[in-house]
């Protein structure tokens, strides 16, 4: 990545999953009347401002309040900063620390909760047998599980198991034929994982059943997966490209048809109507630095990081897009700083420490 590499949403998909396990109960679903310690906590995990959380959490452990939420809060918190190891540890002492209240409200959804976050953090910390067995766990007591077969899937998938990854996709898919989403995420998974060719089947299938629930968004999505840009154009423009989703996807077929002065003008056009908005100005960056247009890039990411959210994917491609920006500007100071200030949020991209080292002796 030496040379600069851009960075998308979609690239992200991944490390989005980190945080893709409330299973059972969601982020703050506490039963029990929560201290202003675990209450602060819940509010800075909602906001994505985890390094808040961990220190709320901190606090609330510290102070021996609602133990197992409050490690479980932790956990949350340390899988948003990247921090995986330490992240199977708070996991791990929140399912050693119930008590006895907790025991009588939550009975087994809780720890079915903890559980399906300390596989999701073994996966990210690289023990992936773990992973496999604790999903494995799950599954056989709770039955049929579209989500955790997809989270079972995914840990095959990355392995290189692809046997497995694609029994358990089956499983998850036929499970919730109509779920596109969760499709499309299937689809995402297998080309991170180098079996693009075998996400091209799912999409494939599923645009030739021509199901009347899929609309024009999502088949322009699957066409553009599919690397039919032509026709994802053409099912897209039929659309009044009145909705953020629609043009992104929209501007993304233009740009591979390389058609850029379109995108630009489809992107600004809706700008427009909903100001800057951090995912459009991080694609509109990233077709003006394909451009070579480095200044105007610079600025959109700047534009958009000013509506950004702290932890949000959109704020982590535009934080990495700038600095690469100025990379290529041969700027590398300015470069090093940003690309600094994007690891101290992200310590976990070992990619990004690398490009930070490689910044540092230029």
């Amino acid at each position: 990545m030496n040379n600069g590499q851009m960075r998308t949403m979609t690239g992200r998909v991944l490390k989005g999953l980190a945080l893709v396990f409330t299973l059972l109960c969601l982020t703050g679903c506490s039963l029990l009347k929560p201290s202003e310690s675990m209450d602060l906590g819940y509010r800075s995990l909602g906001e994505n401002d985890y390094r808040k959380a961990l220190e709320y959490f901190n606090d609330a452990i510290t102070d021996g309040e609602k133990l197992e939420e409050s490690w479980r809060g932790k956990g949350i918190a340390l899988m948003g900063l990247a921090r995986y190891d330490e992240a199977v540890t708070a996991f791990e002492n929140a399912l050693k620390n119930r008590t006895d209240l907790e025991e009588k409200i939550y009975d087994d959804s809780m720890e079915q909760d903890i559980r399906a976050y300390l596989a999701g953090a073994c996966f990210k910390s690289g023990d992936t047998d773990r992973a496999v067995k604790i999903y494995t766990e799950l599954l056989e007591e709770s039955g049929e599980n579209a989500a955790l077969y997809t989270l079972r899937g995914t840990v095959y998938a990355q392995t290189g198991d692809e046997n497995s990854a694609r029994s358990d996709f089956n499983k998850a898919i036929n499970l919730d034929r109509s779920n596109y989403d969760r499709l499309y995420e299937i689809a995402m998974i297998l080309e991170e994982s180098g079996m693009k060719e075998l996400g091209k089947t799912y999409l494939e299938g599923a645009l030739a059943k021509g199901d009347g629930g899929m609309d024009s968004l999502v088949r322009g999505r699957f066409l553009c997966y599919l690397e039919r840009y032509d026709e994802a154009a053409k099912v897209l423009e039929t659309q009044s490209a009145s909705d953020t989703a629609t043009v992104l996807q929209l501007a993304q077929a233009y740009r591979n048809l390389d058609r850029q002065e379109d995108a630009v003008e489809l992107l600004e056009k809706y700008q427009e109507n909903v100001g800057d908005d951090p995912s459009l100005m991080c694609l509109l960056g990233l077709i003006e630095m394909e451009d070579e247009k480095y200044e105007e890039a610079v600025a959109a990411f700047e534009r958009g990081l000013a509506r950004a959210e702290a932890g949000t994917d959109e704020r982590a491609s535009l934080l990495f897009n700038r600095a690469v920006a100025y990379e290529y500007m041969s700027d590398f100071e300015t470069a090093e700083n940003y690309m600094a200030e994007y690891v101290g949020e992200y310590p976990g991209d070992t990619e990004a420490a690398r490009e930070l080292e490689f910044l540092r002796t230029r």
